[in-house]
């Protein structure tokens, strides 16, 4: 069931971006991932719409939707990848705000195989100013 995010899922969202984070982003680095997670806890949830997608109290997946249709954080456990959470939670956002753009890492093949079967496309390639990696800008666009 997807829902609007609460205060009381915090934990969990932070440790579902910790998490997938590890696997998709390994190059990233423990460090570097674990100064991002307290960031998405302080900065990026508060100032983002976020939907989880939770079973039985429990949450599995979440997308966060920033200022402009930008997709801030999208992420799904680990262990419930590849069962339609994130092809959920995407619709979801598609429903709400239509176009919808973000940032994949190049570095990023689980990503990037998800958001090309979704219906993403290429707009323009940049290196992230803030850690040095390249990165692909994908938009979808509602019919």
């Amino acid at each position: 069931m997807i829902r609007d995010f609460t205060p009381a899922d915090t934990d969990a969202v932070v440790a579902i971006y910790t998490d997938a984070s590890l696997k998709a982003h390994a190059f990233l680095g423990r460090e570097r991932i674990a100064q991002f997670a307290q960031m998405v806890r302080d900065i990026y949830i508060p100032m983002a719409d976020t939907r989880v997608f939770g079973q039985n109290g429990v949450v599995l997946g979440f997308i966060s939707v920033l200022e402009g249709r930008e997709v801030g954080g999208f992420f799904v456990a680990p262990n419930q990848m590849g069962k339609g959470i994130g092809q959920a939670l995407m619709r979801d956002a598609v429903t709400r705000f239509g176009t919808l753009e973000l940032s994949v890492f190049e570095d990023n093949p689980i990503g990037r195989r998800f958001y090309e079967k979704f219906g993403f496309k290429e707009f323009a390639r940049q290196v992230t100013p803030e850690i040095g990696e390249p990165e692909i800008r994908l938009r979808y666009t509602a019919d």
